[in-house]
């Protein structure tokens, strides 16, 4: 167990996760990894003085066993000492905005963070993510699209966009099998969540069924050699942003609200790569994010560029169209027209 737990202390000081003093919000689900996540930084709180908060959001998806969930979650944080934040979702509130359950989740998730965290002062959230989880969504982007982004996996700290929070992962160079030997060692127990055995839901085949599969038929250490990938990725991601960004600040003519004036001749001169990296921020900066946006997307506003398009103009998800006018490629946000009243039958 001292591996381990050194394992988590390493991964703590190389990624400067957490200084003496600071207040931290735990999300804790009830299972085996957000518990093990809230017991280590208690163990930890005592040598920086931290003070901990737990959140707990219930999805309202699974009837008694989320009432059973919270319950345990509170129990928990009453026995080691730190306050306890709980919110059952909305009704309704995971089916909207056309995407599917799983990011609506996620969406209505991070804002429960961002209301606790400006609430009661927490500048960090902690989330139990770890080796494992980073194999099986690098697994699921490569299965379903492909990108040296999305090839990085999940970063150990980011800054919210959204909401001046910081997320930090101290478990992400643990392996699911240490966290359960954890866990079994010293008697604690945890809540299982029966939809993650669910072949409904894509993460779940990944886990269960392709996982397994490459281990046995290929590579038994597969999710190490996956991890060792994303790490190489993230690195090289980061220096190619930070080689493109001059490009993309000569390329750009004008900024406005929710429009972003281009040079094509700037675009053109720069690699093929390049192009690619200055249209993706292009469109990141004009709708938000590039949730929806593909590959094709991106080639298909970057065909634009080219002599030998007919078409002016694209039209991209989330409202966003890129139009090629002479020398300038505007990406904007398309107005929404107001619907017509209905009229009584």
């Amino acid at each position: 167990m001292k591996a381990f737990i050194e394992k988590v202390r390493r991964t703590i000081a190389d990624y400067r996760m957490i200084a003496p003093g600071d207040r931290i919000l735990v999300g804790v689900s009830g299972g085996p990894d957000s518990v093990c996540l809230l017991h280590l930084l208690t163990r930890l709180a005592r040598d920086l003085s931290l003070r901990l908060g737990v959140a707990h959001l219930d999805h309202g998806l699974r009837a008694d066993a989320s009432d059973r969930d919270a319950a345990f979650t509170s129990d928990l944080s009453r026995f080691l000492g730190w306050p306890c934040y709980l919110k059952t979702a909305v009704p309704g509130s995971l089916h909207t905005g056309g995407i599917s359950p799983e990011e609506s989740a996620r969406k209505v998730r991070y804002a429960f963070f961002r209301e606790i965290s400006k609430g009661h002062g927490y500048k960090k959230v902690a989330l139990g993510h770890h080796a494992g989880d980073n194999a099986e969504l690098f697994l699921m982007r490569l299965v379903t699209w492909a990108g040296t982004t999305g090839a990085s996996g999940i970063p150990p700290v980011r800054e919210d966009a959204e909401g001046g929070m910081q997320i930090i992962r101290p478990l992400i160079r643990c392996t699911r099998e240490e966290i359960t030997a954890y866990l079994t060692a010293r008697g604690i127990t945890f809540m299982e969540d029966a939809t993650n055995f669910s072949p409904r839901f894509l993460r779940n085949r990944v886990r269960h069924q392709l996982i397994p599969g490459l281990k046995s038929e290929f590579n038994p250490k597969i999710e190490t050699v996956l991890n060792r990938f994303c790490t190489i990725a993230a690195a090289e991601d980061e220096w190619m942003r930070r080689l493109t960004e001059p490009m993309f600040q000569s390329a750009v003519i004008e900024t406005g609200k929710d429009a972003l004036v281009l040079s094509v001749e700037k675009i053109l001169a720069a690699p093929v790569a390049a192009q690619r990296r200055i249209l993706r921020e292009a469109l990141k900066q004009v709708k938000g994010n590039l949730r929806r946006i593909t590959f094709d997307h991106v080639e298909a506003v970057r065909f634009l560029l080219s002599t030998g398009a007919d078409a002016k103009h694209v039209h991209l998800p989330g409202g966003i169209r890129g139009v090629r006018d002479a020398g300038c490629l505007v990406i904007q946000k398309v107005p929404v027209r107001p619907r017509p009243p209905r009229t009584a039958k």
